[in-house]
This record gives structure tokens, sequence and C-alpha cells, in this order.
């Protein structure tokens, strides 16, 4: 303790008393264990171990690591997709496993073009929703028909005529000007035309030159003389200009014609021919008839008068029909028709009207009937025993049986047929040709 230098200020030291033991027991260590510093993710811990002697060392603690969950960011049509891990205990992230965009994937819906508005096509991604248009079109338009007269013009009110777009269904409508009408004070024929047939109506007038049969005969007879009587009445109807030259109205714009009907003349027995070529050796004409057949056009009758729709300007002339009558005639004067033999009968009729034929007709039980090319004569053989009416009409071109006053032009004949087992026995005993037999 001398050796031990004490410096001044210590009197306490240098007045304290000192034992000195003869035998100190070995210290035992006993340590407590702290941890001075925790681990990390990227940095070891360190654990400190201190005696109560105050002895004391240190222990690392190992690094953690990380402990990353994965968050997956999935790719979209204009994004790649990627998974960023993120660590639970430090927060340190980083990004890996990326993908490419996916792109879109369009859906093609098409919008059809109407009448009125285009078309196009509409592409919608199925994933993200993105559309755009394309493969537009232009509009149909519309796809109208035929114009379809509603309501008749007249020289009083205007007309109504339509038409419908086949596609949409519209329906589209326009008046029909007033037609005009132009009438002789003197032979009251009056004509009237509408919108088109002339270009400047103003300037044109109506030309009635009546004819007279009597002095217009030779004439009037080259017209369908075996189909009619002497004419009733003749005009030259024509719109002319202020020369006095006839003015044909335009091509698919005709006019109608107002002809009064003569005083004591049935227009039913009429018949109407219009005359269009004036050249001495030829005469083309058009026949009007209140029932036509073949290449006749029909006319109607409105109170008294006569109504013709023409193209075309020049005579026309009224007929009365002549009467068509039919008889039947035959070759020999008995009404019994044995078994085999063949029997003529002849349709007694004039000229027959264009396209008409005479039709045999009779209950075939009991004959055979075979007409002729031209219809008018029929042969006539027994097939059997028994009574038979034979009857011919007329019909016309379209088979039509042609009626006057309300009744068929016909005629009849009734005959006897004899086709017993005798008869027929004679009949094929003379058609054997015996030598002994001279004919």
């Amino acid at each position: 303790w001398a050796a031990i230098e004490i410096g001044t200020g210590n009197d306490d030291l240098l007045n304290a008393t000192f034992r000195y033991l003869s035998e100190i027991p070995p210290h035992t260590h006993l340590y407590t264990e702290e941890v001075t510093k925790e681990p990390s993710c990227t940095e070891a811990g360190i654990k400190t171990f201190t005696c109560t002697c105050g002895d004391s060392y240190t222990e690392s603690i190992p690094t953690l690591g990380h402990d990353y969950d994965a968050a997956v960011t999935a790719p979209t049509c204009t994004e790649g997709g990627f998974t960023t891990y993120t660590c639970t205990r430090c927060g340190d992230r980083y990004t890996a496993d990326q993908t490419d965009p996916l792109g879109h994937d369009y859906n093609a819906a098409v919008t059809v073009p109407t009448c009125t508005e285009g078309g196009f096509t509409t592409y919608t991604c199925t994933r993200c929703g993105d559309r755009y248009t394309a493969d537009e079109t232009d509009p149909l338009g519309h796809a109208f028909g035929a114009w379809v007269l509603i309501t008749e013009p007249t020289t009083e009110t205007e007309g109504k005529e339509t038409r419908t777009c086949s596609r949409c269904g519209l329906v589209q409508a326009q008046a029909i000007p007033k037609r005009t009408q132009m009438t002789d004070g003197k032979t009251d024929i009056s004509v009237d035309f509408g919108q088109g047939s002339y270009a400047d109506p103003d300037a044109l007038h109506l030309d009635i030159q009546a004819m007279d049969p009597a002095k217009n005969e030779a004439f009037l007879h080259r017209i369908k003389p075996d189909l009619y009587t002497q004419p009733v009445s003749a005009y030259t109807i024509k719109i002319a200009d202020e020369s006095g030259s006839a003015v044909q109205p335009q091509a698919g714009h005709p006019v109608t014609i107002r002809i009064p009907i003569p005083d004591g003349l049935v227009p039913e027995s009429c018949v109407i021919v219009h005359v269009t070529s004036m050249e001495p050796l030829k005469t083309d004409w058009y026949i009007f008839n209140p029932s036509p057949s073949g290449t006749a056009k029909p006319f109607t009758i409105s109170g008294r008068y006569f109504i013709l729709e023409v193209s075309s300007f020049s005579p026309f002339v009224i007929f009365t029909e002549s009467a068509l009558q039919l008889g039947i005639a035959q070759n020999a004067d008995k009404s019994v028709l044995p078994f085999g033999e063949k029997r003529i009968l002849t349709a007694d009729v004039q000229d027959l009207p264009n396209g008409a034929k005479v039709v045999w007709e009779a209950d075939e039980q009991y004959v055979m009937l075979k007409p002729s090319a031209d219809t008018r004569s029929c042969e006539v053989t027994a097939k059997k025993s028994g009574k038979v009416t034979i009857t011919a009409k007329i019909t016309d071109a379209n088979g039509n049986v042609i009626e006057q006053d309300g009744k068929a032009v016909s005629d009849s004949l009734t005959l006897r047929t004899k086709a017993g087992f005798f008869h027929k026995l004679f009949f094929w005993i003379f058609r054997i040709p015996w030598p002994f037999i001279k004919k």
C-alpha cells in the first residue's frame, strides 16, 4: 500500500484503515444479456453480456434478411405488367418479372348505312373499353319505287302521287298540276292533258274538222270494212300552233279526248277507229272498243261522251258494229246420224272479229267432234246411240264468249245417233272389200 502514491486531495484515502486478508475466494462471473442493437434486414444486431463485476462482452446477432411480399401488377392493353416486392419489415421494395403490354382486343360492331346516314364500324376493346370508329361508308340514298297515282288531277283540282322507299319506308308525295282543257264550241269535243304533254300549252289551240262520211266514203271504206257498217261520224282532231300545224304530245304524256255520243246511238255497240296514217296506199289504225281484245284499246263512256286516251292526233271515225250472228248448217238434211257416218256441220257466220273463233261443244259420250283448222266447220261421228245437242259459240282472242244484248252469240243443233249392234255390224260389213261386191 505504501508503494501506492496517493495524490493530494485524497485525505480520506490517506487516513483510511486497511485490513489485509490472508485468502480471497475466486470470483465467478454472472452475466446478464441485453440486446443492445436489434438486427435489421441488412445489418447484424448486438447482444451485450454484462457481469456483476462489470465485466462484459458482446455477440453478433445475424441479419434478418428481407421478408418480401409480392404484389403483381397485371399488364394492360397499353402498359406492361410487373411484380412489386416489398419487405414487410423495412419497407424496402423493388420491381421485377416485367411482362409486355397485352395490346387491344377489339370487337367490331358494324353500323350499316341508311338512306340518310353513312355507315361505320365501331371497334371496342374487350379489356379496357377503348373504342374508335373506322370504315365509314356513304349514305345509301333513298330507293324510291315508281310514282303511284293516288288522286287523278282534273281541270279543277290538283292530283296527288306518292312513291315509297323500299329500304326505309319513307313515303314521298307530290302534287300533280291541274290538267289543261281545250274545248271546241261547235262540236263539244274537248281535249285535256297534264303537265309534260306540251312545253308551252298557252301557245296552242284546239282544231276540230268534221268529216262528211258520204264525201269520204272511199277513204273510210278502207278502214276495216269487213267488221263495221257505214261510219256514223268522223272528225280530224288536233292541237295546233299559231301556223295551224299539228303539235303532237310529248312521248309518255298521252292526252284525253272527249267526243260526244251521236244522238240515237247505243254507245256499247260502237267502235272508234283512230287513223294514224293518211297515206293513199296505206292506212294504219287503232281500234277503240268497250270490250277490247287483241290489239284493240279500250274507251270508256262517261254520260253522253266517249273518253279516249291517245298519244297522237289524226282522224277519228265512229262506227257501229255489224250484228254478229251465228247459225249451224249441215251437209245432209237429216236429224239421224247412223254409226260410222260422218256429218259435216258448218258455222254460218259473217267475218269473225280479229282473233275470234268458233267453239264446238257436245256430249262426247254419243259423238266425236273434230273441228276444222279455221274452226268454221266440224266433223261429227256417232259413237253411241242417243240424243245429242251440238252447240257452236264464238269466243274472242282471249277465249271469252262473245255476247250481244247480254246473250252469247251461239246456235245449237240436235241429232239422234244410231249405234246399235246391227248398225255397227252393217257398217263393218260394208267396210270389208268383198270380191263379189263392186263399189
